[in-house]
C-alpha cells in the first residue's frame, strides 16, 4: 500500500517574530542616537554607532521576514484554492453530477469571453461548445487565462 500524502503543513506565523526583530531594532537605533547624542569623545560615539547598525540591519531583517511571510501565506492559499478548484479533474468541473465537459471553445449564455474546454473559469458551469466564429459572432472576446484566441 503507498503512503499517502501528507497534507501541507500552514505556514509558522512569522509576522510576530518579524515585528519583535524591527522594533528591537528600532530601539536599538533610538538607544544609541540618545548615547552618541549625549557623549562629547569620539571614542565612545563609535561604539554607539555599531548598535545603530545592529538596529539597522534587525529592521531590514524584521521587514523581509515580514514580506516572506505574507508571501507563504499568500502561496498556501493558493495552493487551497488550486486544489478547491480541481483543474486536474474534468470531473470535478461538473461536481460529478453530469456529463464530462466538451472539448474545444466553450461558454454560457451570460459570459463575455469564451474558453478552452478546461480553463479553470467555467468550472462547474453549463458551459456550451462552440466555434471561435460562433463565439466571436455573439460577441465574445477570447479568455485571457487560458488562452482561447490563440487556437481553433
Amino acid at each position: 500500500m503507498p503512503p499517502t500524502p501528507r497534507p501541507a503543513r500552514p505556514p509558522r506565523p512569522l509576522l510576530p517574530l518579524a515585528l519583535l526583530m524591527a522594533g528591537s531594532g528600532i530601539v536599538a537605533m533610538l538607544v544609541a542616537w540618545i548615547k552618541v547624542a549625549s557623549s562629547l569623545h569620539v571614542d565612545r560615539q563609535i561604539s554607539w554607532t555599531g548598535l545603530s547598525l545592529v538596529g539597522a540591519v534587525l529592521v531590514c531583517a524584521g521587514a523581509g521576514l515580514a514580506a516572506t511571510s505574507g508571501e507563504r501565506v499568500f502561496l498556501l492559499h493558493l495552493q487551497r484554492l488550486g486544489a478547491a478548484l480541481a483543474v486536474n479533474d474534468p470531473s470535478a468541473a461538473t461536481n460529478g453530477t453530469g456529463p464530462l465537459p466538451p472539448t474545444g471553445l466553450v461558454a454560457t449564455e451570460t459570459m463575455s469571453r469564451y474558453h478552452r474546454a478546461g480553463c479553470p473559469l467555467t468550472a462547474g458551469k453549463p458551459v456550451i461548445p462552440a466555434s471561435q466564429v460562433d463565439h466571436e459572432r455573439a460577441g465574445r472576446l477570447p479568455c485571457g487565462v487560458c488562452g482561447a484566441g490563440a487556437t481553433s
